[in-house]
């Protein structure tokens, strides 16, 4: 199921690759690009992005949620493609949504088949490949599902295990910089978690969700120094 996905989700970035093409326009060439091999550069070395020299007299680059660096899928990047390309990187993310959405989808008793529709109509819809032109609001987009779909088996099974997943579902969204998205997200996350367990289902949520906060602390704590 989940390869017919990825096929699926992969195929019209692809054909652009394929003929040369790249996703990087609008704000990516000018914002995200330049500054994304200072994060690449960085995570190779096994150090924080901690300082942008480059913008202005310098100013702190962690501080900045907006570039993500600290996503799960930024760092196994970073080391796959070392040249720093935003290519890579906006595939990985639009490839994420459309298995997050089919996870999601089996979490609510999808058939496979529906899944996979789900999957692909959230991956490939509009806004999410409109995204490509801002990345922090495509690394939002592809987390969305993922806290969905991990706060509600969380509260459903009640298990370390699907704890732990939850957890780490709400700290890869905080980590990108949209929490707008990490917001919303957490807040149908905990509709769900009521309707399969009512309180009990609240609680474990909750729990998770400030779990999922802490574990994020590294980029939340120099982000909010300078709100």
């Amino acid at each position: 199921m989940y390869l017919i996905i990825a096929a699926g989700t992969l195929a019209p970035l692809a054909w652009y690759w394929s003929a040369g093409l790249t996703l990087i326009h609008r704000d990516q060439p000018t914002y995200f690009a330049p500054i994304r091999w200072l994060a690449g550069h960085a995570l190779r070395e096994g150090r924080l992005p901690l300082w942008n020299p480059f913008n202005a007299t310098g100013m702190p680059y962690l501080a900045l949620m907006t570039h993500g660096a600290l996503h799960p899928l930024s760092i196994i990047t970073a080391f796959l493609f070392p040249s720093d390309s935003l290519d890579p990187l906006m595939g990985a993310y639009v490839l994420a949504s459309g298995i997050g959405a089919g996870l999601f989808a089996r979490t609510l008793g999808a058939s496979r088949p529906a899944s996979v529709l789900a999957g692909l109509a959230y991956s490939l819809s509009g806004y999410q490949l409109s995204m490509t032109s801002n990345i922090n609001n495509l690394t939002g987009t592809a987390s969305v599902p993922w806290i969905l779909a991990g706060l509600r088996v969380a509260a459903r099974d009640g298990t370390a295990s699907t704890f732990a997943g939850g957890a780490l579902a709400v700290a890869a969204c905080a980590l990108c910089g949209d929490i707008q998205e990490l917001i919303v997200a957490c807040l149908v996350g905990l509709l769900l978690a009521w309707d399969v367990s009512g309180r009990r289902g609240i609680v474990l949520a909750i729990a998770g969700i400030a779990v999922g906060g802490l574990l994020a602390g590294s980029q939340l704590v120099p982000s909010w120094s300078f709100f």
